[in-house]
């Protein structure tokens, strides 16, 4: 809440959001009991002190403040700005051991008219200068070279001298970067530890948009911004299907947001298609061992590779309280996680390949990257075993790759391949008034599967209400926000988040319920 107006306890009793401003009230003093006093008894200094309270909760690590804006339009982000000062610690208050190796974390990708690629990055240990070789380490210490480092003062930047260097905690702008992705660490010693264990592994896009521009001449700048786009937000994709441009991300506000970004920022007009949901391709049953052979004569080049193996799913088997007696559609048995296929090879394929690691590496990357056979959709939650190879003078890395994505093709025929779909948890809360007009909503939605209906004694009205508990395709979730707002008078909230993928309904294979 604004501390100019926090309210106490005389004034309390008055305001629209009594409630809720006496909840926030008692549970600060309860958590600092320096201010209780002063929230109680003494107005004029209250608006200072909750200040200083959250400031105290925050550091001791008690609370943590929480504010609401809006990504889109920008808003909420000077209160933002404002809360690191007066809530979070500021540099003497940390204990920090810093070495001479740099560390650098990159945050933010964008691009400018003049300079190009900028990679914003900020230093944690060592010093960057301009000219200097880099490894990145989130990338298997690929290569990079900061031609120039720069100090940015709002919109402008101050090119670094030759001899001057950026030190622990500067913030500094870089350009000549080429392979440089927001969340890379960035080191002068290819053996430094990752900033982030692991590195930062976005997470599979769930909606996807065609794009297009309005321009036939800006197709190439609009390609170059979307690369921009996805350098600096990880968790956008793009990729091309039937000659479309596709862009990927987290949800129908990401990609709205990325939409007003290449108008705002990059010029460039562009048309949107319908949102739809990322879907997924596997099998539901193991199949035996298959063999397949790939000899073709291209040119005057004869290309030749074998191999067999054999695949089965890769299902979820733990489950939640609240889904022990839930079987519809089979989830309890049948969930996925969408994580990527799985490749092993035996001690004999491993043999073979022993001498020949660039036909083992094409091998097992075209397996990964094969797509479905239904629809074309990116395979999951499978795991591939290769039982044998058969090499001879002919046998290539490409010959290999080719040999992989047929024999998966063809064995994925066989093992009742299904198109997969993310389910979401819905938690619901809505006015007893209104829980029939909801639940019946959820009963046409296919797929959806309610788990559980509870009264909800954690609310702050006067009305009763219910918790409603369900899984949700997210296809079906689409536009649900203004749905309930309709069904509910705008008297209802809800949260989901992700639950499994599972067989999509009527979309073929498993899972098809359709007539």
């Amino acid at each position: 809440d604004d501390a100019k107006s926090f309210p106490t306890k005389e004034n309390l009793s008055s305001s629209s959001f009594s409630p809720l401003r006496l909840r926030a009230a008692e549970m600060l003093a309860d958590l600092d009991d320096d201010a209780a006093e002063v929230f109680l008894e003494d107005e004029a200094r209250a608006a200072a002190e909750v200040k200083r309270s959250l400031r105290r909760a925050t550091l001791r690590g008690t609370a943590s403040p929480v504010l609401c804006g809006a990504a889109l339009k920008g808003i909420g982000v000077r209160a933002v700005l404002d809360a690191v000062v007066d809530y979070l610690p500021a540099p003497p208050e940390e204990e920090n051991s810093f070495t001479t190796t740099l560390r650098a974390l990159a945050f933010k990708v964008t691009k400018d008219p003049r300079r190009g690629t900028l990679v914003f990055l900020r230093v944690y240990d060592g010093e960057l200068r301009p000219k200097q070789a880099l490894y990145n380490r989130s990338q298997r210490n690929k290569r990079e070279r900061a031609t120039s480092v720069m100090r940015p003062f709002a919109d402008d930047f101050e090119p670094l001298a030759e001899n001057e260097a950026a030190t622990n905690g500067d913030v500094v702008v870089v350009v000549g970067l080429r392979y440089t992705v927001a969340g890379d660490t960035l080191s002068s010693d290819d053996a430094v530890p990752l900033l982030l264990e692991g590195g930062m592994v976005p997470p599979a896009p769930v909606f996807a948009r065609s794009v297009e521009p309005a321009k036939a001449s800006d197709f190439e700048d609009l390609t170059k911004a979307l690369d921009v786009l996805t350098r600096d937000d990880p968790s956008l994709a793009v990729h091309v299907d039937d000659e479309r441009l596709v862009l990927s991300g987290m949800g129908e506000l990401h990609l709205e947001v990325a939409k007003d970004r290449l108008l705002r920022e990059y010029r460039i007009e562009a048309t949107f298609g319908t949102p739809t949901v990322e879907l997924r391709e596997s099998v539901d049953e193991k199949t035996t061992r298959h063999s397949s052979r790939y000899d073709r004569t291209v040119g005057a080049k004869r290309l030749s590779f074998g191999v067999t193996l054999s695949v089965e799913p890769a299902f979820l088997v733990e489950k939640n309280d609240d889904e022990e007696n839930d079987d519809s559609q089979g989830i309890n048995s049948r969930r996925r996680a969408a994580r990527p296929p799985r490749v092993s090879l035996s001690e004999v394929a491993r043999g073979k390949l022993q001498k020949e690691p660039e036909t083992e590496a094409a091998l097992v990357s075209a397996f990964t990257a094969s797509r479905g056979p239904l629809r074309g959709h990116a395979l999951s939650d499978l795991e591939i075993r290769v039982d044998d190879v058969d090499l001879d003078e002919a046998s290539t890395p490409g010959a290999a790759r080719a040999c992989a994505v047929q024999a998966l093709n063809e064995i994925l025929r066989t093992a009742h391949p299904v198109v997969l779909e993310p389910v979401m948890r819905l938690d619901l809360r809505v006015p007893d008034a209104r829980l029939g007009d909801v639940l019946a909503d959820l009963a046409l939605k296919p797929g959806a599967a309610v788990l559980a209906v509870r009264g909800d004694d954690d609310h702050l009205t006067e009305d009763k209400r219910s918790r409603v508990e369900a899984h949700v395709p997210l296809a079906a979730l689409l536009g649900y926000a203004s749905a309930v707002r309709s069904l509910t008078a705008g008297d209802a909230d809800f949260n989901t988040d992700y639950a499994h993928h599972a067989a999509r309904v009527g979309a073929g294979g498993a899972g098809d319920t359709s007539s």
